[in-house]
């Protein structure tokens, strides 16, 4: 598991000037995928941060049964042979999804409607995934000790170990 950049009680912590900036990115693909919510995933499927509609008690149980569903698929790839799992898309009657890895901790949660088709999501994808990966790897991977202050965006670990 990668280094996180870590409080004293587990959580990762985001400046606000990182955060801001991985926000702004998240907004940018929402609005090129024509998408109505998006939302970064941690491994356990708690919501990092989002983007769009979505009623907040709503959006917390969505990332988790997707994360879920996307890490049984891959699960069942892997037992069929194949290790590659670039993502889940399920097609719905008004609401689609698309649940995509970012890293091996990180999932990029989209749901669209009727009017958006998957192409768009996909090309999305491939236009602004290398930039979240990168700002959240950055972010994980910065070297000083933190300390947070207000602005800074705390994200409690998957493992339940941090404040809330």
């Amino acid at each position: 598991m990668s280094t996180r950049l870590n409080d004293s009680c587990g959580n990762v912590v985001l400046g606000a000037l990182q955060s801001r900036a991985i926000r702004h990115s998240l907004n940018d693909y929402r609005d090129c995928a024509e998408a109505i919510f998006s939302a970064l995933l941690d491994e356990s499927g708690s919501v990092l941060m989002e983007s769009g509609v979505m009623p907040a008690e709503q959006s917390a149980t969505l990332g988790a049964l997707a994360n879920g569903a996307f890490i049984a698929v891959r699960e069942l790839g892997r037992r069929l042979g194949d290790d590659a799992c670039e993502g889940l898309y399920h097609q719905g009657g008004i609401r689609h999804f698309h649940i995509a890895p970012l890293s091996q901790t990180t999932f990029l949660f989209t749901v669209f409607g009727n009017d958006t088709k998957f192409g768009i999501i996909r090309s999305a994808l491939a236009k602004f995934g290398p930039t979240l990966r990168d700002k959240m790897q950055n972010a994980e991977h910065a070297a000083s000790p933190v300390t947070p202050s207000e602005g800074d965006l705390v994200l409690a670990p998957s493992d339940g170990t941090g404040a809330s």
